[in-house]
């Protein structure tokens, strides 16, 4: 359709599209290839185990910790530095495009509880029984996600009149993270959904079961990849703007104080569900929120 249509002001359009549809069609075939390299795996001793699993790492921060040498440390701290001081600058850059008079004041206020989040989410891993696995890297990077939402929802706001230079901001760079965040949210969701999938296909294994070659796996590598390769297509849709991205109507995607409520909301309940998870056990002491055995 862009080819046939003849306008030169499209070729970049059109390019920016062919790229997306080209890179997420290249993820479909990869995770469609290993779909069916592991069609129907569900035993432990199974060669093909290796093909899924033999080569991912394990959790950053409890590898970092468990570790315990002066280079994993630092690589913590380093993480957690980074985390708050991006929060910060975040902050400082949201406070300079998007509250440049008092009379902003809904702006202003949008940043202020921000920054007193992120006070908050440091402050509460010195209360005495929260969660042990919570640190200051996780901290830090839940308030930078929190962060990157709020300067994301001011950028949606319709209203141009809080915007230093009188409608021109910095958010240019919010779609290319963006992007980058919504690959981070599909991935978690769909290796959520592929390790879910044991309940879904009933996995034999126990909770209190000792790994054993005679046991089948705790999860459906098929389905797990069935489920990625199905992200690979609606990513496609997402970055190309389901190809409505040309419009300019009152219903603009991303754009308007419905998208802007809906990304502050959606920070604060972030940071609200992780600083419950940190002090839950200081609070509910009566409860088990050990890992299951």
């Amino acid at each position: 359709m862009c080819k046939e249509a003849g306008d030169p002001s499209l070729a970049s359009w059109c390019a920016g599209k062919e790229v997306a549809l080209r890179v997420s069609f290249a993820n479909l075939v990869y995770f469609g290839a290993h779909l069916l390299g592991c069609l129907l795996l569900t035993r432990v001793e199974d060669p093909r185990v290796d093909l899924h699993a033999g080569l991912w790492a394990w959790q950053i921060n409890e590898w970092l910790v468990e570790r315990d040498t002066r280079a994993c440390w630092a690589l913590l701290v380093g993480g957690a530095a980074i985390s708050f001081a991006g929060g910060l600058a975040l902050t400082g850059i949201a406070y300079h495009y998007y509250a440049p008079a008092g009379s902003c004041s809904l702006n202003i206020f949008f940043v202020t509880w921000n920054l007193i989040l992120g006070i908050v989410l440091a402050g509460i891993l010195f209360i005495p029984g929260r969660a042990p696995t919570a640190g200051l890297l996780t901290s830090g990077a839940v308030w930078l996600y929190c962060s990157y939402l709020v300067y994301s929802a001011l950028a949606s706001e319709p209203a141009n009149r809080c915007i230093r230079g009188g409608g021109v901001s910095a958010g240019g760079w919010v779609g290319v993270v963006a992007f980058f965040i919504a690959l981070a949210a599909v991935v978690y969701s769909t290796l959520t959904a592929g390790i879910a999938s044991r309940d879904m296909f009933g996995a034999s294994v126990g909770k209190g079961d000792p790994p054993s070659d005679d046991l089948e796996l705790p999860y459906r590598p098929d389905f797990f990849h069935l489920v990625f390769a199905t992200a690979s297509c609606y990513l496609a849709m997402l970055f190309t703007n389901w190809a409505v991205s040309g419009s300019t109507s009152a219903f603009e995607i991303d754009r308007g104080w419905a998208s802007t409520w809906v990304k502050m909301a959606s920070s604060w309940a972030c940071a609200a569900l992780y600083g419950w998870t940190v002090i839950a056990p200081a609070v509910l002491r009566g409860r088990d929120f050990g890992p299951p055995v």
